[in-house]
């Protein structure tokens, strides 16, 4: 399957699109969040639900960190 018109690659490695679930998630978060229909394909690429989204957009030490009240 060929992505935007492309089989492969210069260095003949094979393009691969989104799947149907992909474009699916995308238009999810796209509707839910409305971010842009780029940056929604690549949280869905990424399985990153519309609730986690904080954690790209706007990440704290706190929430990346399981231990962070040990550090001081």
């Amino acid at each position: 399957m060929a992505f935007l018109g492309v089989h492969k690659s210069i260095t003949g490695r094979k393009w691969i699109g989104p799947n149907d679930e992909q474009h699916r998630r995308a238009e999810a978060i796209s509707q839910i969040t409305g971010q842009k229909p780029p940056v929604a394909s690549v949280l869905a690429r990424l399985a990153i639900s519309p609730e986690k989204r904080g954690y790209v957009f706007k990440p704290s030490y706190q929430k990346l960190t399981t231990r962070s009240k040990t550090i001081t």
